[in-house]
């Protein structure tokens, strides 16, 4: 079942917008919050406009990035990031205040996405298209959310 997704073009342009902040530290972080923002809202689009497909194979081995590499991009790129409050509204009003950290977030969702393009690759466009929804709703997404939500507060 190798099917063509349309869907993909654009899954893999937003992706690789999202990876490519992370090549270059030389640039004004005056210019890259905004572009970092963006690229999240760009893959938040894309997972909204793609359709759910059902993965072809459970037993594929994907290569994990190195997070510590990718942690490390992401505090040179962005050195004014940190961490920041953090509640789940899922919880009770008597929560206690959690940690989030911008860089894990940048790191998680860098590695998340890495995998998906090593999919398409190496397996199928079907399984990347799979793998990229699945992640956003199991994982990355929330990295995104929580990420976005204070990039807003940080830059206005």
């Amino acid at each position: 079942m190798n099917e063509v997704h349309p869907q993909w073009h654009d899954i893999e342009a937003a992706i690789n917008g999202f990876l490519s902040l992370l090549s270059d530290a030389s640039r004004d972080s005056d210019e890259m919050l905004p572009k970092l923002a963006m690229a999240l809202d760009s893959l938040v689009w894309v997972y909204n406009h793609s359709s759910d497909v059902e993965p072809e194979t459970d037993d594929v081995d994907n290569p994990k990035s190195d997070y510590d590499l990718l942690a490390k991009r992401a505090s040179e790129v962005f050195p004014e990031l940190g961490y920041y409050c953090d509640v789940d509204p899922d919880e009770s009003m008597e929560q206690k205040i959690g940690v989030g950290d911008a860089i894990d977030d940048i790191a998680d969702i860098a590695r998340d996405l890495s995998e998906v393009l090593w999919l398409k690759q190496s397996v199928s466009e079907n399984e990347a298209v799979w793998m990229f929804r699945f992640g956003y709703e199991s994982h990355w997404g929330r990295h995104l959310h929580d990420l976005r939500r204070y990039l807003h507060i940080v830059m206005n």
